[in-house]
């Protein structure tokens, strides 16, 4: 039992925080990326946006990606509505500049993409969520990167605004990883671009699977598996709203959940030629999305035991730890059912909260799949002017 606890003490502490600092440190001794609006060779751009049933935000999407045009940029803007039940497709027409595609069945998000890419005429493509506003100067930070052959994608920094019950634990989830995406790019690459922002070569693009659970993840795998490197922008942002309430965030995260072991299970363990990115894969995905979730019950489990058994001074004081911090989550989840949000609890409510519903989404993919065509989370919108 005590080989089995430190072992899945190693791996949890690894993939949360040994790697972290490990990447830290070997990134002091490369070469930082100077952040500049330098020159941009690829001034044709297609940014493609899925969008089903976004009625509620879409105008503000619109008025948002024509703020990025210029005049050194040629932008063609795509949105793609298939199956959308609400007025989106009334909004958009509206507004003659965008091309709008749109069939009456929804096939899921994958179909859409594959779709929209191939109708897509520029070289460079950017795939941007509906409910999400990018900054002005997204662009011209997003595409100088292209000049170098060798970067395959760009990543783009996803923000969430810190309001209410999700957002806070949220947005300080994304501040830790936004840190270890902008430390993975300084050293070799990202191991995944974000679905909210991500720029690519057209070139590049292969079709993805028609029954793809997480695209951006799997579109990133390919983009690496042929060689190239993504990386990360810090100064292009994507503000994004969180959800409503915490079974809104429930359900998006068992949907995650699920994905993820689709992705382990079409990826393997060794997906890539390049051992740094295998290593990264192993880390940040099949340790941090099926060790971890498995490891929390059982340390505490396995906990218990040892220290019934052996009475050690040093497992009565992990068991200790482990109190306490299971003691914080459920306080601050009680809080937050009185409205009531501490951030310093709201870190270990969103390490359980987080963990608990990728297990579930793991279990469900495994018991019963889940459907492409999943129910979308219901947000907030953001406030912008």
């Amino acid at each position: 039992m005590q080989f089995i606890f430190w072992v899945m003490l190693l791996l949890l502490f690894h993939s949360y925080i040994g790697y972290a600092l490990l990447m830290f440190i070997v990134g002091l001794f490369k070469n930082k990326h100077v952040n500049i609006i330098a020159s941009i060779n690829y001034n044709k751009i297609s940014i493609i946006v899925p969008a089903y049933n976004e009625a509620l935000v879409i105008e503000q999407k619109i008025k948002n990606l024509l703020s990025l045009s210029s005049n050194e940029l040629q932008v063609e803007i795509i949105f793609i509505t298939d199956g959308s039940t609400d007025n989106s497709i009334n909004i958009i027409n509206n507004y003659p500049q965008i091309k709008l595609l749109h069939q009456p069945i929804r096939q899921g998000k994958a179909v859409a993409i594959n779709r929209a890419v191939q109708n897509a005429t520029h070289s460079i493509i950017i795939i941007t969520d509906a409910n999400t506003i990018i900054n002005k100067e997204a662009l011209m930070y997003l595409l100088p990167h292209f000049n170098n052959e060798k970067i395959g994608g760009v990543s783009g920094e996803k923000r969430i605004t810190a309001k209410g019950v999700v957002g806070i634990s949220e947005s300080l989830y994304w501040q830790y990883e936004s840190f270890m995406k902008k430390t993975e790019s300084n050293i070799h690459s990202v191991i995944a671009g974000a679905g909210e922002l991500f720029a690519f070569r057209k070139e590049l693009y292969k079709p993805l699977q028609e029954n793809l659970l997480i695209d951006d993840f799997m579109l990133s795998a390919s983009i690496l598996q042929q060689g190239y490197k993504i990386v990360y922008e810090e100064k292009a942002i994507t503000t994004e709203a969180p959800s409503t309430n915490l079974l809104q965030e429930a359900n998006r995260k068992v949907r995650i959940g699920a994905g993820a072991a689709q992705a382990m299970k079409m990826l393997g363990f060794f997906p890539y030629k390049n051992a740094i990115l295998n290593f990264q894969y192993q880390t940040r995905r099949v340790i941090r999305w099926l060790v971890g979730p498995i490891a929390l019950p059982v340390l505490l489990v396995l906990n218990y035991f040892i220290f019934i058994q052996t009475q050690s001074l040093l497992f009565q004081y992990f068991l200790y730890i482990q109190i306490i911090f299971y003691a914080n989550a459920v306080t601050d989840f009680l809080l937050q059912l009185l409205g009531i949000n501490i951030k310093l609890l709201a870190i270990p409510f969103y390490f359980v909260f987080m963990n608990m519903c990728m297990l579930a989404g793991i279990i469900k993919y495994i018991v019963v799949g889940q459907s492409v065509n999943w129910s979308k989370a219901q947000r907030q919108v953001i406030s912008h002017s």
